[in-house]
């Protein structure tokens, strides 16, 4: 951890009231998470939260503005300017938040923000339905909606 301002005791708080997983520089699994499609992209975030559910998007939320720490969210992490990571602020990896809920006989679909296009594709095809929107399955879906992951 490289931000001085940032407690300890508040990291435990903050991690034990995810869902998910909270991953700084110290853990192993750190350059995984960080990681993104465009291996060009080479950020440093302090805190990484993986989402385990929605209601952790809000703690993350709170946390990153009581920190003062910058933010990006993380949907698919397709976005080849990087724009799913930051250096030294918080990335909140929805990419665990992927359940899909297809209503065929409404021709419906909802899905969390972390599926990715070859997720829907598979479930809504499963139900001789289709979503047209993007050709690359390892996409976000929450990109595609901003408005091809510049939203």
């Amino acid at each position: 951890m490289n931000n001085p301002l940032i407690a300890i005791a508040d990291l435990r708080s903050l991690g034990a009231s995810l869902s998910g997983t909270l991953v700084t520089a110290a853990d192993h699994e750190y350059d995984d998470a960080r990681a993104l499609w465009n291996a060009m992209i080479d950020r440093r975030p302090e805190l990484i939260i993986r989402a385990g559910e929605l209601t952790d998007i809000p703690l993350a939320l709170d946390f990153a503005r009581s920190h003062h720490l910058p933010l990006a969210v993380r949907g698919g992490g397709h976005n080849v300017a990087g724009h799913g990571t930051v250096d030294r602020g918080l990335v909140l990896d929805l990419r665990a938040c992927n359940k899909i809920m297809v209503n065929p006989s409404l021709r419906q679909v909802s899905t969390g923000p972390g599926t990715l296009l070859g997720e829907l594709d598979q479930a809504t095809s499963a139900h001789g339905l289709a979503v047209p929107v993007g050709v690359i399955s390892r996409t976000g879906i929450a990109g595609l909606c901003l408005g091809g992951g510049f939203g």
